[in-house]
């Protein structure tokens, strides 16, 4: 459970995207797709059961969140 992880951890971090944080409406495998955690922009996409994290961003050293296009 997300609570009893600790923030910033790798384990915290899987345990955010074993949760599929992609809209439940949306299911396209073409499309990619990014959730924002304990600073860090986590950007990845999903083709079938599988999750792949494709860029990691430090949203502080990047300059502060920039929208995805």
């Amino acid at each position: 459970e997300i609570s009893e992880c600790l923030v910033g951890s790798e384990m915290c971090k899987e345990t955010v995207l074993e949760q599929d944080p992609r809209p439940a409406y949306d299911t396209d495998e073409s499309r990619a797709y990014g959730v924002t955690f304990s600073g860090f922009d986590i950007r990845f996409k999903v083709h079938g059961d599988v999750l792949t994290v494709f860029e990691v961003v430090d949203i502080e050293a990047a300059g502060g969140y920039k929208k995805v296009k």
